[in-house]
């Protein structure tokens, strides 16, 4: 592939997303969430303001049951990416392999003073890559038809929008894009 091409596909991929030099100062750094980050999972959960929860959960969400979640989403997912700015987690996608279906559920959060600055997207790339390493064809999210900046992170994946009951369900195609978007925009993926 040609450095035009790539450019081009890159372009493409990242949807415009700032590329100056103060974009890169706030990049985020990328890593699978472990047992130890418990506390820092939990933290974010308990910022969200009622209108998230309520967005995130499908329901209110009190504070206990955030912390319960937190413990219980590092039990159960099969991975959490999270996004650090320094040294603090600031936003987390959650993925859960449905093998039998022959897709991988994701569910996002960030913290409200860093929405709009491309956390999303970030963590929605590292989710691609890693439904796609674990041999899952599509990553599928599902959210409140309210909810307009999952819209626009589903338009920037070229997901397909189904409407269901007041809830939108968005598949992205993993294998499709696979090889362009694997190699235009690599998530470096820290390990502690």
């Amino acid at each position: 592939m040609s450095l035009p091409e790539s450019s081009a596909i890159c372009t493409r991929w990242m949807g415009g997303m700032e590329t100056s030099a103060e974009a890169a100062v706030l990049a985020p750094v990328i890593r699978r969430l472990a047992p130890q980050d418990e506390g820092e999972l939990r933290r974010v959960l308990l910022r969200l303001e009622p209108s998230a929860r309520c967005s995130r959960f499908g329901q209110a969400a009190s504070d206990a049951y955030l912390a319960k979640h937190a413990k219980c989403a590092l039990a159960n997912a099969d991975s959490i990416m999270g996004a650090f700015i320094g040294e603090r987690l600031r936003g987390f996608a959650e993925i859960y392999n449905d093998r039998p279906h022959g897709f991988a559920d994701t569910a996002f959060v960030v913290e409200p003073e860093w929405r709009q600055r491309g956390l999303g997207w970030a963590l929605l790339r590292a989710a691609m890559q890693a439904a796609a390493e674990s041999q899952t064809n599509t990553l599928r999210m599902i959210f409140s038809r309210h909810n307009w900046p999952m819209r626009k992170l589903a338009n920037k994946a070229c997901g397909k929008l189904d409407i269901i009951l007041g809830e939108i369900s968005v598949d992205v195609d993993l294998g499709e894009k696979r090889s362009s978007w694997m190699n235009a925009t690599p998530i470096k993926i820290g390990v502690v």
